[in-house]
């Protein structure tokens, strides 16, 4: 069970990016999961599904999800150390959560939604597009604030020494010599 877990932990932390935070990596995938539902709601309603709403489509992305990963960390257990082709390695993962899409997710979609193997699985691909674009965006808003937060730093730095130069010692105040009767 271990190393399920860890393995399904390898897996998220890639899909959120290697964020440098857990708090990042919290809100890379809350935004990236909503999105998800979002757009499978909205493509499912475009692609004339005809008993779509959000219930659903949260059923059904939350399906999806937890086929694509469960099949992507059984890959990297089972398969992966079976393969001895390492350009192929990599692939299988994505490959494993892709069937399981395609064999599981899909399925439900048109189950539930009521629309046929197609509708089902162009909305989840569009789902599943969109949330890795908004997940992308989300990464690359968070790379911008922490390069800002280091150049801001610099400033700052560089500012307190132009200060340190020019103010060696603190100006003191002329005053009269006082002189004493």
């Amino acid at each position: 069970m271990t190393s399920w877990t860890s393995e399904l932990g390898a897996i998220i932390q890639q899909l959120a990016g290697n964020p440098d935070s857990a708090i990042e990596k919290g809100v890379i995938l809350f935004v990236g999961v909503v999105a998800c539902v979002i757009v499978q709601f909205l493509a499912a309603r475009m692609l004339s599904m005809t008993m779509v709403n959000v219930g659903r489509a949260t059923g059904v992305m939350i399906v999806c999800i937890d086929a694509a990963l469960a099949a992507a960390t059984a890959a990297r257990l089972y398969l992966v150390p079976l393969v001895e082709s390492n350009a192929l390695r990599p692939f299988l993962p994505p490959a494993a959560a892709l069937v399981a899409v395609l064999a599981i997710a899909a399925p439900v979609a048109c189950l539930t939604e009521h629309g046929n193997y197609m509708q089902g699985v162009a909305s989840i691909l569009l789902a599943v597009a969109a949330a890795l674009f908004v997940g992308f965006l989300v990464k690359a808003g968070f790379g911008a604030a922490s390069q800002g937060n280091r150049e801001m730093d610099k400033t700052r730095e560089h500012k307190r020494q132009i200060e340190k130069l020019f103010h060696t010692t603190p100006p003191t105040p002329l005053t009269a010599p006082r002189i004493v009767v």
